[in-house]
């Protein structure tokens, strides 16, 4: 570096700056109240944008239901009118005020969504309260959504992806789990009206939501949403013929590998699940970062062997997932279907070396430094802090959980790494399930 560059204060670029370890904070805390209707209210009043989301969530979802299809038209069909409003006029609404809205299902849960600006509550919060408790259901609507999305799942089960996710879901819950039931064409285009009538009535009318509120909440805000939650009434006695009349044991298949055979694909959709300890064990964490080590980012064990190494594979995950059921790994990829058998062992190989060779302090540092980042980023909106909360209720985990995950990921060391793997990973079953036209399996 220069005299000039010194007396001019430029900064010496052939030095590294210095760099310190990421604090991250705990999330500000939601504040809770139960309505006069005993819809409990949850909000956080966070952030400096006069925009705010609120989230109608009902406990019941895919997996809870005897008819999945019809509940995956009642996602679609929500939106498209009420009992004074055409779907076009509802939209052309949202559309005029800044809002938008989406309507979600999933294995446990439905939830309707609004995102909107402060100033125009008074005139979209309302209508929501109305698509919740009044939807129309149009023939002409439904015939339309009906057809599409029995033509997107027929496309969709073309997929060698799609195949080996059906196919690995059945393997870990078993053939008649409602988790691995499978949605096709028959069974949307056979969905009639009268079914989305009866469902609606039998299961978001009978059950009281959660409703999320998040933003820059003023009183107005406040107010509107009180109002609209508080309007909905609840037919306590309604027909719970719908929903499936007990839970279902998870009873994995005793098979360790299985081939949807497809001879006409280029590539094999690989899906291998390991079953694994539930939310509550105290090693679930800690499970979680060493399985991010092994596929979760793009410098993992899987991404540098598998892909960047030996050209296998575009891409290749790793990630665990919790249901109140049970827990899972899932490691994913596709492959060209010479290879498919080399990832197979390719996997083993890595699974097999996190567990029996301590990780280099270098790569733990990533690691860490990546797994806090995606924390710290949880922060950086009221709305993703609240969707937080509701991960939060979902498993009923204590509030200081967030601060638990850091500390856990604070506590990782090469040795408790291996540990962990060796523990939960190696030994674990893999059933793996393979789509397309894999050589020599």
């Amino acid at each position: 570096m220069s005299e000039v560059a010194k007396m001019q204060g430029m900064p010496d670029r052939s030095v590294l700056p210095p760099t310190h370890p990421l604090q991250v904070p705990a999330p500000p805390p939601v504040q809770r109240c139960t309505l006069s209707n005993g819809v409990e209210l949850v909000s956080l009043n966070h952030g400096l944008q006069p925009v705010n989301r609120i989230v109608v969530s009902w406990p019941i979802g895919m997996a809870d239901v005897k008819t999945p299809e019809a509940l995956h038209l009642l996602r679609a069909m929500l939106t498209e009118g009420t009992g004074t409003l055409s779907g076009n006029e509802v939209s052309d609404i949202f559309e005029f005020n800044g809002a938008w809205i989406r309507v979600e299902t999933g294995n446990h849960s439905t939830a309707v969504t609004l995102y909107s600006l402060n100033r125009s509550v008074n005139d979209v919060v309302p209508l929501l309260g109305d698509i919740i408790s009044a939807p129309a259901f149009p023939a002409e609507a439904l015939e339309r959504i009906r057809e599409k999305e029995a033509s997107e799942c027929g496309l969709n089960r073309r997929k060698v992806a799609t195949r080996a996710s059906e196919l690995g879901r059945q393997m870990l819950y078993g053939a008649d789990h409602p988790l691995a039931r499978v949605l096709t064409p028959e069974k949307l285009a056979a969905v009639e009206r009268a079914d989305l009538v009866n469902l609606h009535a039998a299961l978001l009318s009978s059950c009281r939501p959660t409703v999320y509120l998040a933003g820059a909440l003023d009183s107005n805000v406040m107010d509107a949403v009180v109002k609209m939650a508080e309007s909905y009434r609840f037919d306590t006695q309604a027909s719970a013929d719908v929903l499936l009349a007990e839970k279902t044991l998870v009873t994995p298949v005793a098979s360790d590998l299985q081939v949807y055979r497809d001879e006409s694909s280029m590539q094999t959709a690989v899906r291998m699940s390991l079953p694994a300890v539930p939310r509550t064990h105290p090693d679930y964490e800690r499970l979680r970062y060493v399985v991010f080590a092994l596929g979760g980012y793009f410098g993992s064990r899987l991404m540098s062997n598998i892909r960047e190494d030996k050209g296998y594979t575009y891409g290749i995950n790793a990630g665990l997932t919790s249901l109140p059921e049970e827990a899972h790994v899932s490691i994913t990829c596709q492959t060209d279907n010479r290879y498919a058998e080399a990832v197979l062992n390719e996997i083993s190989n890595e699974i097999g070396r996190i567990a029996t060779e301590p990780m280099e302090p270098q790569e733990l540092e990533i690691v860490k430094s990546t797994v806090m980042s995606g924390l710290a980023s949880m922060l950086d909106s009221p709305f993703s802090i609240i969707d937080y909360q509701r991960v939060l209720d979902s498993f009923k985990l204590p509030t200081d959980y967030f601060m638990h995950q850091v500390n856990e990921l604070a506590a990782l060391t090469p040795e408790n790494v291996m540990e962990c793997a060796a523990r939960h990973l190696a030994s674990a079953p893999r059933l793996t399930a393979l789509a397309g036209n894999p050589a020599s399996i």
